[in-house]
């Protein structure tokens, strides 16, 4: 055994060391909740299991994640899982990337709040035959596809540049909508309108124009 004070004068065991600094507290109050195991554990062992508590404690706090990293990782796995069972349609050509399908929701989402935007296959497709340029966002996950094979053809007829992005759910969110939704025509807005809006608006289009086929 490690021994006592009494046992050996001219030792002390690590417990011995702190009341002598007059921090001698019970070990629920000094660890708290399951740190008290390795507390125990030092008592029992001497200076090997001292060292090795003090290690575990350092370890201990070093692999606590915060409560919202630990959110933020669980929300990236659900996404990662939703972008794994999306499937789209075979039509669903120019396809956005990444980074152009975030630029294109956000410009949706300030588009409604301008009111700049038309959403559903009915309003797209009444506003492009009645001459309304902008550029026309169509959902890549519609089943069935005759619900939107008729768009790009369209919009192709009127000179209206359009694009694919994986998802209806994200779509709709962008346009403010509860419910998916399957295409939306962003609109260039009116003159002396939001300056910011209007660039980005120039640079999504510009984009989309680029991507075109025909």
């Amino acid at each position: 055994s490690f021994g006592t004070a009494r046992d050996r004068p001219g030792d002390r065991t690590p417990v011995q060391r702190r009341s002598r600094l007059g921090r001698d507290r019970p070990a629920e109050w000094v660890l708290g909740g399951g740190r008290i195991l390795l507390w125990r554990q030092a008592r029992v062992e001497g200076e090997g299991g001292w060292a090795a508590a003090v290690k575990g404690l350092l370890r201990m706090g070093k692999d606590k994640t915060p409560k919202k990293e630990k959110e933020d990782k669980m929300e990236e796995d659900e996404e990662e899982e939703e972008d794994s069972q999306i499937v789209l349609s075979v039509i669903a050509s120019p396809l956005a990337k990444d980074k152009l399908v975030k630029k294109l929701l956000k410009l949706v989402k300030t588009a409604s709040k301008t009111k700049a935007v038309r959403r559903g296959v009915k309003e797209v497709v009444k506003a492009v035959r009645k001459g309304e340029k902008g550029v026309c966002i169509i959902a890549g996950d519609i089943s069935p596809i005759d619900v939107i094979s008729h768009l790009p053809v369209l919009c192709e007829d009127n000179e209206v540049p359009y694009i694919f992005v994986p998802s209806k759910e994200a779509l709709g969110t962008a346009g403010q909508t509860k419910r998916p939704t399957s295409c939306v025509l962003v609109k260039k807005g009116e003159k002396g309108g939001d300056s910011d809006y209007k660039e980005k608006f120039t640079e999504c289009f510009d984009k989309v124009k680029k991507m075109q086929v025909y």
